[in-house]
Formats: structure tokens, sequence, C-alpha cells
């Protein structure tokens, strides 16, 4: 099955998959965040494989120095996967286990992470 290989090589290239769909076309549709470099080792993989292919967006991310790159992924993919929507889309749990790492350890770096956005937030915005 093709959708295999897609998730292969997305997974083995050090890529995060958000989300894999069938779209109204009949067609696989993937979406994942991934570095530029572990991107082109996608695309090389499944043309390497003979898998057909279409990007349909690509969507660029600058950080902004205020996070270390690991509470920014953490951050980033928490976000897209709607764990700070209400109703919460994903559970603490489920998101540690998508990101292979214990419950308590993510607790920890997204409340880092959000302190030190919350800090910067207000150590600039102006006071009335």
């Amino acid at each position: 099955m093709r959708s295999c290989i897609v998730c292969r090589a997305i997974v083995e290239n050090g890529a995060f998959m958000v989300f894999g769909k069938l779209s109204e076309e009949g067609l696989m549709e993937f979406r994942f965040i991934s570095d530029f470099k572990s991107y082109r080792s996608i695309l090389y993989d499944l043309q390497r494989r003979g898998v057909p292919y279409k990007v349909k967006e690509i969507t660029y991310h600058k950080p902004k120095g205020l996070l270390t790159d690991n509470q920014e992924r953490i951050l980033f993919i928490a976000l897209k996967l709607g764990f700070f929507d209400y109703p919460r889309r994903i559970s603490l749990e489920e998101l540690a286990s998508k990101l292979k790492i214990s419950p308590p350890t993510l607790s920890e770096v997204i409340r880092r992470g959000l302190k030190r956005l919350l800090e910067h937030h207000f150590s600039t915005s102006q006071k009335p």
C-alpha cells in the first residue's frame, strides 16, 4: 500500500506526521512538519520508490528565538493537533504518545514554553 510507504518516508526522515487522509479526488493527502533537509529527503525517497506525489502547499515558520528548539516544535505540534482548543482535540497523554515522551515531560515542556512566551509578552507590552 502506497500510504505505508509515504508514512514510512515521513517518519524515517525525522518529520512529524500531522495527518493523512483520503481527499475528495480519491488520493491520499499527508501533512507533516519537518525542516527543509528532511522535506527534500522525503521527496527523494518517494521518487526513488516510484511513488507519484504532488506538493500542494509549503508553509515556512521562522522561530523568533524565545523558545528552545524542542519547546518550539512541541508547542507548534500541540497547537496544530488541537491541544489548546476547547474542547481539546487531543489529550496530554495522546500527544505525549505521538511525540514519544512521557506525559509529565510533555507537561513540563509546555509549561516552561508558555511561561517564556508570557514573560516576553508582558515585559514588552505597553502599560496604559
